[in-house]
């Protein structure tokens, strides 16, 4: 229950209620939260005093659980007011030009796109050549941020990747590729020849789109189930007998612990409008501007076509489907 909550509240109930400050102090609740943050932001280590004297108190006889817990919360307390004053600061940032990635370098590439996400830093090689003979030899490195060690490569991709996301806490990388109606699911561990896992998201009707976005979100409610983490697939599709329309779709997925991609949760589509003036007239509520669709445990964003080739943002209620504003 605690492991759902955001700091603020675990903090007010340890102050309200003795009974809940005993099961936080014995379950260290603060440690967890705190080792888990710098598991998965090594950075935030720059900022953090040696604190190497609370791991070997564990095992001593001198331990007590209520000061690892004051100390431990201390902690995360003194992170926030430095990376408070560090956003505040009025110095620049120190940045720097190289062609090489922690030492890297791929011979017959360049460097066109770098991506940090929690615990992983990924680099994106792309071919000098641009002709079709070197269409897939685009090259994604995976580097660990702690040990600064390259953990993963992908080659042999089905092109340039277009929308990349990162889930480290899984160890999941999700990836999309421009008109392939397809998501491509790659585990940063698996085994040498395992087999990519793909989310088809073709329909029985024959039809054609892009991926517009992919967004992950943790602690969601959809039909009254919680769910760990949701994935939000946003894409437009064209049916290939009338490729005139363009229907912008909405789709979630439960995501497992083990990086498993589960059934559809939930799923919406934006068909076309018709126009009063003129027969056979409409307007197409495709998905515009990619990267700019998200989602809470309550509601959803897009940004969808509109009249006369305007753009609209659509506000979803989750549990009733509707769009009860837009601007």
């Amino acid at each position: 229950m605690l492991h759902h909550l955001p700091l603020s509240a675990v903090g007010a109930m340890e102050r309200v209620c003795r009974q809940l400050r005993t099961v936080i102090i014995h379950a260290r609740v603060w440690r967890k939260v705190f080792l888990h943050k710098i598991e998965f932001e090594p950075g935030l280590r720059a900022f953090l005093p040696d604190f190497s004297c609370l791991e070997r108190q564990e095992g001593g006889g001198d331990y007590c659980g209520e000061v690892d817990s004051v100390s431990y919360k201390r902690l995360l307390e003194n992170l926030k007011l430095k990376l408070d004053y560090a956003w505040l600061s009025a110095h620049p940032p120190t940045v720097g030009r190289t062609s090489h990635v922690f030492g890297e370098q791929e011979e017959h590439h360049f460097l066109y796109h770098i991506l940090s996400t929690g615990r992983h830093f990924l680099a994106f090689w792309g071919p000098m050549k641009t002709d079709s003979r070197h269409q897939r030899d685009y090259i994604i490195d995976v580097f660990d941020r702690a040990s600064l060690e390259r953990v993963h490569r992908l080659e042999s991709l089905h092109g340039k990747p277009d929308i990349v996301r990162c889930v480290s806490e899984l160890g999941l990388l999700l990836l999309s590729y421009p008109s392939l109606l397809m998501v491509e699911a790659v585990r940063l561990e698996a085994e040498e020849g395992e087999a990519t896992e793909y989310i088809d998201l073709a329909r029985a009707d024959p039809e054609t789109g892009s991926i517009c976005d992919l967004v992950v979100r943790e602690h969601v409610t959809l039909g009254g189930s919680l769910h760990r983490r949701v994935l939000l697939v946003a894409m437009n599709t064209e049916p290939l007998y009338n490729r005139q329309v363009h229907i912008g779709r909405l789709a979630m997925y439960s995501l497992g612990e083990d990086g498993q991609v589960g059934p559809v949760l939930w799923k919406l589509q934006f068909r076309p409008v018709p126009l009063t003036e003129g027969q056979g007239r409409f307007f197409n509520q495709c998905i515009q501007k990619k990267g700019l669709t998200d989602f809470t445990d309550g509601t959803l964003v897009a940004v969808v076509g509109g009249c006369e080739g305007s753009a609209v943002l659509a506000v979803v209620d989750l549990a009733t489907k509707q769009v009860p504003r837009s601007h």
